[in-house]
């Protein structure tokens, strides 16, 4: 999946957020960075519903499928069973 997966960047108008895709056949992660110093808001389709990784040790999806990044905080996301 991470090597073989194909990589799609998601555009998003917030440049303190990196978020690309990686997909391979109906599995797909999505990938969404926080490269800044401040907390950063973001809502994942609500096809990701498991966290695989991260470096916090947790990060909640809230209502609305709405999460908020940590400084420097990346999160891992699946749409299958990770």
């Amino acid at each position: 999946m991470i090597i073989y997966g194909e990589f799609l960047p998601v555009k998003y108008e917030n440049d303190n957020l990196l978020i690309y895709e990686r997909k391979l056949e109906d599995k797909v992660i999505l990938v969404v960075l926080n490269v800044s110093e401040t907390e950063e808001e973001y809502y994942i389709d609500t096809q990701f519903k498991k966290s695989i990784l991260g470096n916090y040790e947790k990060t909640s999806i809230r209502e609305n499928n709405r999460i908020i990044l940590r400084p420097f905080e990346c999160i891992v996301l699946a749409n299958y069973g990770g």
